[in-house]
C-alpha cells in the first residue's frame, strides 16, 4: 500500500498494491498497521455505499463537526468520480485549500479524508458506486453541507470547491459552529 501525501495536512491519495495473476488480482486495501504508521485514525465505525444513476452528480461537500468530526476512506468500486477534500480546520497550514483526485473501479485508489475537511465529487459517468469506511457515527444533528443546489450553475465539483472556499472567508464564522453570514443558503445545518 503506497501512502501518497496531498497538499493537504494529513490527506492522502492511496495506492494498493496488486498481485496479479491469470485469475485476476488480490489487494489489501485496508491495513491498520500500514494506517497507524501514517498516523491516520484507525477507528472503523461505519461502512457505507453510495449508488449515483447519472454522470454529473454531485454529492457533498459534506462534513460534521465536533464532537462528531470523523476521517474517511472513499473509494469507487464501480464507474468514475472526481473527488474533492477541502481543509475547514482553521489551525492548519492548508486551511482553505482543497484538492481533487479521479477515482474509479479501474485504479483501485483510495482518498483519505482527515477529520475537519468537507468532502464531496462528481460522477464521471452513469450508473457510478463509492464506498466510504468512516471513522466516526453519522449524527445528522452535527451534519454539515455547503449545498450543491445553488451551485449546480459552475458545472463542475472543481469550480464548485473553489466557490466553497468563498464561502469559508475569514468572515464565516461556521467552522467552528457558530453563525453563518452567508446569504442563499449555501451551507447547511448551521
Amino acid at each position: 500500500m503506497k501512502f501518497l501525501k496531498t497538499k493537504l495536512d494529513g490527506a492522502f491519495i492511496i495506492e494498493p498494491e496488486k498481485s496479479e495473476d491469470e485469475r485476476g488480482l488480490f489487494s489489501n486495501v485496508w491495513n491498520k498497521k500500514f494506517f497507524q504508521k501514517n498516523n491516520l485514525n484507525i477507528h472503523i465505525t461505519e461502512f457505507n455505499m453510495v449508488f449515483n444513476k447519472k454522470k454529473g452528480t454531485i454529492r457533498g461537500l459534506h462534513f460534521q463537526s465536533a464532537p462528531y468530526e470523523g476521517a474517511k476512506l472513499v473509494r469507487c468500486t464501480r464507474g468514475r468520480i472526481w473527488d474533492v477534500v477541502l481543509d475547514l480546520r482553521p489551525d492548519s497550514k492548508t486551511f482553505k485549500e482543497w484538492y481533487g483526485v479521479e477515482l474509479t473501479s479501474d485504479n483501485y485508489k483510495g482518498n483519505y479524508v482527515p477529520e475537519g475537511c468537507a468532502h464531496g465529487y462528481q460522477t464521471l459517468v452513469d450508473n457510478s458506486e463509492v464506498f466510504y469506511i468512516n471513522s466516526q457515527d453519522y449524527n445528522p444533528d452535527f451534519e454539515k453541507a455547503i449545498d450543491s443546489i445553488p451551485m449546480k450553475r459552475f458545472g463542475t465539483v472543481e469550480e464548485f470547491a473553489s466557490a466553497a472556499i468563498f464561502l469559508v472567508s475569514d468572515q464565516a464564522s461556521y467552522i467552528t459552529g457558530v453563525s453563518l453570514p452567508v446569504d442563499g443558503g449555501w451551507i447547511k445545518g448551521i
